[in-house]
């Protein structure tokens, strides 16, 4: 089961497509074995930040179950819908303790450590999550019908 909640979406279509796109990603991500919480909010972000995913249950458990993103309000509808793909990635990453954040010098992926100082673009969790972006966007829209231009007006 997915616990969803929303919020910096007034508009209820709007909230309402997002609240189907997370179910609907974290479905094809991780299947409907898995209880999680997602808690996202969309707002003013860093400007070189699109998204954030972070679990709130760390301390509490290995392998956490409620995560908190932050989706950068001033994208797209479109770039909205693949950030999301992009953070539920991570959030998939994380509940099934593929992705283990040590202390801010290391982590662990899929049992292999990595430096912070690994770049970005090299870490093999980004490179995932980057690949399912446009992956998740497309058939999330194809199975929904949704029409981006509909959703682009209620910004």
């Amino acid at each position: 089961m997915i616990e969803t909640h929303i919020s910096g979406i007034k508009n209820a279509k709007l909230r309402n497509m997002f609240r189907k796109a997370i179910e609907y990603m974290i479905e094809d991500l991780c299947g409907k074995r898995l209880n999680l919480i997602i808690n996202v909010r969309f707002g003013k972000t860093h400007p070189s930040i699109r998204g954030m995913c972070i679990p709130t249950d760390w301390e509490s458990s290995r392998s956490p179950r409620e995560f908190d993103i932050d989706i950068s309000s001033k994208l797209s509808i479109k770039r909205q819908l693949e950030t999301l793909g992009h953070e539920l990635t991570h959030a998939k990453q994380f509940a099934r303790n593929e992705l283990v954040d040590y202390d801010n010098t290391t982590t662990r992926f899929r049992k292999k450590i990595y430096s912070s100082n690994t770049p970005w673009v090299k870490q093999p969790w980004e490179i995932e999550a980057m690949g399912n972006e446009e992956k998740l966007r497309k058939a999330f829209i194809k199975e929904h019908n949704i029409r981006i231009t509909e959703y682009e007006k209620l910004l």
